[in-house]
């Protein structure tokens, strides 16, 4: 697999997942509180699940070397709590305001932010850890 392509995919993967498990950065840019971000969760939903090709799981992002088994165990909690939540029969309408308010969304993003906080020791590429650094002082 293309180092770059490697390097480009878990960037969109990272900041998708530090979207998804950091609350008051979606209170900032999924109510438009931010001057220069704007986002949403169906957005969030969308890049993580759709673009990253994450709907059935992890094996072939795994597979094609976007990431390694220990990171996705650190995660799979949390990704497994996202599937159950958006697929939640109950939960047929996804507004913003909606979904922050939502104490099981919060708790979600709770365990997504534990997980997050456990996948940050694991990163060793210089660059990936400098774009940590960046997200969480947005």
């Amino acid at each position: 697999m293309d180092n770059d392509l490697i390097k480009n995919v878990r960037k969109r993967w990272l900041y998708g997942l530090f979207e998804l498990s950091h609350i008051d950065y979606q209170r900032k840019v999924w109510l438009g509180k931010s001057a220069n971000l704007l986002s949403s969760f169906d957005e969030a939903i969308c890049s993580y699940f759709d673009d990253l090709d994450l709907n059935d799981d992890y094996s072939d992002f795994i597979r094609d070397g976007f990431a390694t088994q220990e990171e996705i165990a650190i995660l799979m909690s949390f990704h497994s709590g996202l599937d159950n939540y958006i697929n939640n029969p109950g939960k047929k309408v996804f507004y913003n305001k909606e979904v922050l308010g939502d104490k099981e969304w919060i708790a979600l993003t709770y365990i997504g932010n534990k997980a997050w906080k456990l996948l940050k020791q694991n990163i060793r590429d210089e660059q990936e850890l400098l774009l940590i650094s960046e997200l969480e002082k947005s």
